[in-house]
C-alpha cells in the first residue's frame, strides 16, 4: 500500500464517521470481526458509490460481490493491493484502509462545491444541447416530409400538367371538329331548305297536275291521238316527279340521319365543354397546388434558417463545453499538481512524523527509565529512612536506658550518702 496518507487514531476514524452516519465503535475497529469488516465496507459503498446489496444472496456471492465493488472503489482513491484478505483483515489493516477513506472523503468535501457548480453548468449545457439536438431532428423530419409531400405534389403537378396537356389537345381537336360539324350543318340546312322548297314546289306541281288530269278527264276527246299523245307525257313527266320527289324523300332520310348525328355530336360537345369545365377547376387546383409549393418552399426555408441557428447556437455551446472542459482539465491538473505536492508534503510530514516518533519512543524510554530509577530511588530513601528512624529510635531507647540506668545509679550513690 503507497505510504501517502499517515494512519489516524480509532477515535479520530469514529468520530468522522459519526459525523456522516456510519456508526462505528473503537472496540470493533481494535478487534475487527469478518461480518462487522463485510457490513463496515457495505456502508462505505453505499455512502460514496450510492451501492446497495442484496443481503439475502448466499454468503459467499454476498462476499465476492461486495469484494468486486469495494476494490474497484478504494483502487480508485489509491489502495493499489488491496485483496480479498482484506475482507477479514487486522486492526492495523483496517485502520490504514480507513483513514485513505476519511482523507479520499474529506479531498472530495473541499472540491465537491467546485465541481457540483460545473457539473451543474455541464448538465445545463447537455440538456440544452440535447434539446436542440431534438429539435433539430424534428424539424429535418419535418422537413424530409415536406420534401415527400414536395415530391409528392411535384409528380402529381407532372401527371396532371400531362393530363391538361393530353386533354387541351383532345380539345383543341374537338373544337376543330366541332368547327367542321358546325360548317356541315349549316350546309346541310341550306341543303335541307332548298329541298323542303323543291319539294313544296313539285308537290304543287303535282296538285296542278292532278287538277289538270281530273279536268282534261271532264273534257270531250276531240283528237284521241293527240290526248294519247299528252296523256304519255304527262305520265312520262308524273313518273319523273314520282322518281324526283322519291330522290327527294331519300335524300331527306339521309338529312335526318344527318342532324341526329350532329345533335350526337352535339350532346358529346356538351360533355366536352364540361370536361373543359372540369380542366378548368383542375387548372385553378393546380395553381393552388403550385401556391402551396411556394408556402412550402417558403416554410422549408424558415425552417433550414432556424435550423441553420440553432446549429450556429449548438456550436456556442459545444465551444463553451470545451471551454468548460478545458477548465475542468486545468482544475485536474492544478489539482493533480496540488495533490502531488500534498502528497510530497506528507511524506516529508511522515518522514518527520517518524523521527519524531523515533525521539518521542527515545524519549519515552528515558522518562521510562527515569521513573524506574526515580521510584528505585523513593524505594532505596524509604529504606534508608526507615534504617535511619529505626537506628534513631534505637539510639533513643539507648539513650533512655542511659539516662534511666544513670538516674538510677546516682539516686542510689544519693541513699548511700
Amino acid at each position: 500500500m503507497p505510504s501517502f496518507v499517515p494512519d489516524l487514531s480509532p477515535k479520530d476514524l469514529v468520530q468522522y464517521f459519526s459525523d456522516i452516519d456510519i456508526d462505528l465503535r473503537q472496540s470493533d475497529i481494535l478487534k475487527p470481526t469478518n461480518s462487522f469488516i463485510l457490513r463496515l465496507y457495505e456502508n462505505l459503498l453505499i455512502y460514496f458509490c450510492n451501492v446497495e446489496l442484496d443481503c439475502n444472496l448466499e454468503e459467499s456471492l454476498y462476499q465476492m460481490i461486495i469484494y468486486k465493488r469495494i476494490y474497484s472503489f478504494l483502487t480508485k482513491i489509491g489502495i493499489s493491493d488491496f485483496n480479498i484478505k482484506d475482507l477479514s483483515c487486522d486492526s492495523r489493516r483496517l485502520i490504514s484502509i480507513l483513514s485513505y477513506v476519511v482523507n479520499y472523503s474529506m479531498y472530495r468535501d473541499t472540491k465537491k462545491g467546485i465541481f457540483n457548480k460545473i457539473k451543474s453548468i455541464n448538465d445545463e449545457k447537455n440538456i440544452l444541447k440535447k434539446d436542440i439536438e431534438t429539435k433539430i431532428r424534428s424539424k429535418e423530419k419535418e422537413i424530409n416530409q415536406l420534401k415527400v409531400n414536395l415530391n409528392t405534389q411535384s409528380n402529381n403537378k407532372n401527371l396532371l400538367e400531362a393530363e391538361i396537356l393530353d386533354l387541351d389537345n383532345e380539345l383543341k381537336e374537338i373544337i376543330k371538329v366541332q368547327r367542321g360539324l358546325v360548317t356541315d350543318t349549316e350546309r346541310l340546312k341550306q341543303d335541307r331548305d332548298e329541298l323542303n322548297d323543291k319539294l313544296s314546289s313539285y308537290q304543287l306541281m303535282i296538285m296542278n297536275l292532278r287538277q289538270e288530269i281530273e279536268c282534261l278527264k271532264t273534257q270531250v276527246v276531240s283528237d284521241p291521238a293527240k290526248l294519247v299523245s299528252l296523256l304519255k307525257e304527262m305520265k312520262e313527266l308524273l313518273n319523273k316527279e314520282v322518281l324526283s320527289l322519291n330522290s327527294l324523300k331519300v335524300e331527306k332520310e339521309n338529312l335526318n340521319n344527318r342532324i341526329n348525328e350532329l345533335l350526337k355530336s352535339k350532346e358529346d360537345l356538351k360533355y366536352l365543354i364540361e370536361k373543359s369545365m372540369t380542366l378548368k377547376n383542375v387548372s385553378n387546383k393546380l395553381e393552388e397546388i403550385e401556391s402551396f409549393i411556394s408556402a412550402t418552399d417558403i416554410l422549408i426555408q424558415n425552417i433550414e434558417s432556424t435550423i441553420n441557428a440553432s446549429k450556429i447556437r449548438l456550436n456556442y455551446i459545444n465551444r463553451q463545453i470545451s471551454h468548460i472542459e478545458t477548465k475542468i482539465f486545468n482544475l485536474q491538473e492544478n489539482d493533480k499538481k496540488c495533490t502531488e505536492e500534498i502528497y510530497s508534503k506528507m511524506d516529508k510530514l511522515k518522514g518527520d512524523y517518524k523521527t519524531i516518533s523515533q525521539k518521542r519512543n527515545t524519549t519515552q524510554d528515558l522518562i521510562d527509565a527515569n521513573i524506574k530509577n526515580c521510584k528505585n530511588l523513593e524505594y532505596e530513601i524509604i529504606k534508608v529512612k526507615n534504617e535511619h528512624e529505626c537506628y534513631v529510635n534505637d539510639i533513643i531507647n539507648l539513650l533512655n536506658n542511659i539516662k534511666d540506668n544513670q538516674a538510677l545509679y546516682f539516686n542510689n550513690i544519693k541513699r548511700n550518702l
